[in-house]
């Protein structure tokens, strides 16, 4: 029986930097994170409009967050927008929620 360390030993690791693009995108998803009603470790790979007009938009942990995504949530007046996210979600590019 081979031990798990000798069964991927030939499979290639990621570069430095694929992992520095990785802790990029978590950076841009911290920032983000600001904007929204929680605060969650999410990743961005490109620009995200976020716009809340008597709304709250809730994004769960580890979800990605893919190019020029849009998340909008606008209620009218006296009630309340929600837009909730689940956990380890991925929206897509050029999305409009």
């Amino acid at each position: 029986m081979t031990n798990l360390t000798e069964s991927s030993a030939g499979v290639p690791g990621r570069s430095f930097f694929e992992k520095l693009g990785e802790a990029f995108s978590y950076f841009r998803g911290w920032l983000i994170s600001w904007r929204l009603d929680n605060r969650a470790l999410i990743s961005s790979h490109g620009p995200t409009t976020i716009i809340k007009k008597n709304g709250r938009i809730e994004v769960g942990e580890r979800t990605r967050l893919w190019p020029r995504v849009k998340l909008v949530a606008m209620g009218q007046p006296g009630a309340t927008a929600e837009l909730l996210i689940g956990h380890h979600s991925s929206i897509g590019d050029n999305s409009q929620i």
